[in-house]
């Protein structure tokens, strides 16, 4: 965040090099969540006009000061805004000092009062809540040692040998992935396309070159690195089945 500081110092700076240049500021007015910006112009370093939300000169620099600045930045110019040659002029050293950070009176901090304390509600009767089986007493634990453990998930059936391991990832399951990303790139007329391919690579027998036919259709669209990302998943599943 910039501070009125910053602006100071940069005017302070211009004046010195002897600079022209527009000292761009932004900022939020106090209550406002929308941002605003304005601007000083400098002429040679002696000489400066003043730009901000339609308030006559006079009146932005009375403001300046009160403002939350987000942004203090100036860019060297080589002549005067045509915009600004109605615009009263004032001298940089009077700026300078009407902007002084030490020179602005010190606001009293606002406080807020005490909010009104909410009407007191009845108690409502406390729940118990339900205790872990480390909570009770030891004289319970041979209670708990002789309740009968959860059985446990059954386990996966095992791969089937030889050219029928793939048969957990089947061959319709394939497609039907392969179908879903195709579809999102051609729409719902790639299903003759993906039968063509697999009347001439059954997936059931080839997944592999299968998988790869489809995925090469993907690339005429979107080219080999994307359609490869959107095959990832499908050529990993296929990978995991025949290994």
């Amino acid at each position: 965040m910039a501070s009125l500081a910053e602006l100071h110092a940069a005017l302070v700076a211009l004046g010195q090099g002897g600079k022209t240049a527009k000292l761009y500021f932004y900022y939020t007015e106090p209550g406002e969540m929308r941002q605003h910006s304005g601007f000083l112009f400098v002429d040679r370093g002696h000489t400066c006009y003043v730009s901000m939300g339609g308030l006559d000169a006079d009146s932005a620099l009375a403001r300046l000061p009160r403002l939350a600045f987000s942004k203090v930045a100036w860019l060297p110019a080589i002549q005067l805004d045509p915009a600004m040659a109605a615009t009263p002029a004032f001298s940089l050293a009077s700026v300078v000092e009407r902007l002084d950070p030490a020179r602005q009176p010190r606001l009293a901090p606002v406080v807020e009062p005490d909010p009104a304390p909410a009407p007191s509600q009845p108690s409502q009767p406390s729940q118990p809540s339900q205790p872990s089986r480390a909570e009770f007493a030891p004289e319970f634990a041979a209670i708990f040692a002789s309740e009968p453990e959860p059985e446990p998930a059954p386990a996966a059936p095992a791969r089937a040998q030889g050219g029928e391991a793939h048969v957990f990832y089947s061959h319709m399951a394939l497609q039907k992935d392969a179908l879903a990303v195709l579809e999102g790139i051609y729409g719902l007329g790639v299903g003759k396309k993906l039968q063509s391919i697999a009347n001439t690579t059954p997936p059931h027998q080839y997944p592999m070159e299968f998988v790869a036919k489809c995925r090469q259709h993907a690339a005429v669209m979107l080219g080999d690195r994307k359609a490869g990302e959107l095959f990832r998943s499908i050529e990993e599943k296929v990978a995991a089945h025949l290994h």
